[in-house]
């Protein structure tokens, strides 16, 4: 139905409304025809009233409801964008800045107690005065303020509450404890009663094992569930999330593309150009959005399994081989307990690499390089712990050969660790005493020292992968919330302008009908 149907078939209407009726004849006065107008003949029914009127506006109703669809549309666009696009964010922001610091620091933590330990130990035994004893003073100085600088990081980064403050809390009462007992020790050590230091020492070590590493383990698990947590629901909602808002984009593009024709066929228009750029920008618009979406999970993705699994595999090897060399200075220091220590000291070496059964080091070695060599992910059957997830993890640039390095020096510390322990258990503490604390260049410190600066640049490599991989898609987000709405309200006002001409037409028509009608009654 057209303006001019519109326009004859209220002129029907108004024609059949015109024709008089006869009037009842009041009491004393004959029946007949009106004598004039009365204002009670034109009173329609509201039944009538209602025709009339659909007959008359039933276009613009069409275009008016046409624009109220639109606008809908074009909210949950915007709603689902915006949701979709926060819900990015917090996850990068969980991976970035709120969770992987935190686990770092715990793990840097235990590494710097572990490291105020063995400098302990070493102090004790060695005399007073001499050069050496002032260095491990130093060491373990170092190590204290490395621990105050990690537990400053994860306080200003609490994001979870009790969780993570209650570990900090208690890391920070305990650390104080333990420099109190340490120092007691080391005053007992340069009074010459050893014997009591060693008494010391071992409340010290208490205060260590039962509330630091108690703590910072508490610290690395809130930090660590929330993160994987975080990462798995939005692994799985991300593809949901994309596939609605290109769905809803679809959508409104059909409905666009619907009223373009409608107004094309009944207004005998063949182009209305504000809601073919609403259309062409739309399309655009989507095709962005999913685009950047698309980069943001990936980048995502790149943050938590390429490089984070892979900066929390060799901190938890880093840790471990801190522990392990502060449990041989332990056994040097206190004899009385080397079986259970000999256990922790094993266990630690596991949770760096279990090797095949059957099988040397040099053997997984070898074939680890061949297959390096050859491009193919490192997997050698058997092969477990910490160094072997990160060496099936390589995904950058200087990666590889640093963590086949990492391997490398780990067989040759585990090699003199263990040959340091033999000569404790063989009770050959002299040799035990030279291999470990002297300055030979095949003794455990050097082994160890090349180890640790190997895992140093592996996680190095990674952690700028990670910072990098965060930052550039959170950058690809920035943004985009906001441009959403805007271009959302931006696409309303276009679709209006192109609804707003036709539906004139329309007021401009009824306005001339009315008039006429009032010519003609009047």
């Amino acid at each position: 139905m057209n303006a001019s149907d519109d326009q004859a078939a209220t002129n029907a209407a108004e024609k059949n409304d015109q024709v008089s009726t006869p009037v009842p004849a009041q009491s004393g006065q004959a029946a007949g025809p009106a004598a004039g107008p009365n204002p009670e003949r034109k009173k329609l029914s509201p039944l009538r009233s209602l025709v009339r009127a659909a007959l008359r506006d039933v276009t613009p109703i069409r275009l008016w409801l046409l624009f109220g669809l639109a606008t809908l549309g074009f909210l949950c666009f915007c709603i689902a964008t915006v949701v979709t696009v926060k819900q990015h964010m917090h996850a990068l922001d969980t991976v970035g800045s709120d969770a992987a610091p935190s686990v770092i620091s715990a793990h840097q933590i235990k590494i710097a107690v572990a490291a105020m330990d063995e400098a302990l130990t070493d102090q004790l035994m060695t005399a007073p005065g001499q050069r050496a004893y002032g260095e491990l003073v130093d060491d373990f100085e170092k190590s204290r303020q490395n621990v105050c600088r990690e537990l400053v990081v994860a306080a200003q980064n609490i994001t979870y509450g009790h969780v993570e403050q209650e570990p900090i809390e208690n890391i920070q009462i305990a650390l104080g404890a333990f420099e109190m007992q340490a120092q007691r020790a080391r005053d007992l050590h340069e009074g010459g009663k050893d014997v009591d230091a060693l008494g010391a020492y071992r409340q010290a070590l208490a205060t260590v094992g039962d509330k630091i590493l108690t703590a910072a383990d508490d610290l690395n698990k809130a930090n660590s569930d929330v993160l994987e947590e975080t990462y798995g629901r939005e692994k799985s909602a991300s593809a949901l999330s994309r596939g609605l808002v290109l769905v809803l984009g679809m959508v409104l593009i059909g409905l666009l593309l619907y009223i373009n024709i409608f107004i094309s066929v009944r207004f005998k228009r063949r182009l209305n150009m504000p809601l073919i750029f609403t259309m062409l920008f739309l399309a655009i618009f989507l095709r962005h959005l999913t685009s950047t979406l698309g980069e943001s999970s990936h980048g995502l993705v790149v943050a938590k399994e390429d490089a984070y699994n892979s900066v929390l595999a060799l901190l938890d090897a880093r840790a471990a081989a801190y522990l392990a060399d502060a449990t041989l200075s332990r056994c040097l220091l206190d004899g009385e307990d080397v079986g259970n220590q000999k256990k922790f000291f094993q266990a630690n070496l596991d949770r760096i690499a279990v090797l095949p059964a059957g099988q040397s080091g040099q053997t997984v070695l070898a074939a680890a390089l061949k297959q390096a060599e050859n491009g193919q992910k490192v997997s050698v059957s058997g092969f477990g712990g910490a160094l072997a997830d990160e060496l099936g993890n390589i995904r950058f640039e200087g990666e590889r050969m640093a963590a086949l390095d990492c391997l490398t020096t780990f067989l040759n510390f585990r090699e003199t660790s263990n040959q340091e322990l033999n000569f404790i258990l063989a009770g050959k503490r002299d040799d035990a005493i030279s291999i470990g604390l002297g300055y030979d260049p095949h003794g455990t410190h050097e082994a160890f020292n090349r180890f640790d600066d190997a895992m140093v640049r592996t996680l190095q490599i990674n952690q700028e992968a990670l910072s990098r991989s965060v930052k550039n898609a959170r950058h690809a987000l920035d943004g985009l919330v906001g441009g959403s709405i805007a271009f959302c309200v931006l696409m309303v006002l276009s679709t209006y302008l192109g609804l707003r001409p036709r539906i004139q037409e329309y007021q401009i028509e009824s306005y001339l009908h009315r008039r006429d009608l009032k010519k003609n009654q009047g």
